[in-house]
């Protein structure tokens, strides 16, 4: 894992989010309602809703786009450690592999 300055501002949205977004809307009954209501949440902010961050897609579709770009240049360039890559990085790599 790259440790960035972007990294952890990610990081303090995502906190920032749940706070916002999910303590402090509930109020939680038990440890059960809680586990239950933050899987639901988490559902939701990973298939759902849209993040502008990313052009409008969820998280989900995002990771399915990056793991299809993966793949493509696994297939034709033998990338080892590809998965580490940022999304920036691999189309660097793409891009090269094209013009050379």
């Amino acid at each position: 894992m790259t440790r960035r300055p972007q990294t952890n501002g990610k990081v303090e949205y995502t906190h920032y989010l749940y706070d916002k977004e999910f303590y402090n809307k509930y109020k939680l009954l038990s440890f059960q309602d809680r586990e239950k209501r933050l899987e639901e949440f988490t559902h939701y902010i990973n298939y759902i809703k849209p993040n502008m961050a990313i052009g409008g897609i969820t998280a989900y579709e995002k990771l399915l786009k990056v793991k299809d770009q993966t793949r493509y240049l696994r297939k034709e360039g033998n990338y080892d450690d590809i998965s580490f890559q940022t999304t920036k990085e691999i189309k660097e790599m793409a891009e090269k592999k094209f013009v050379a």
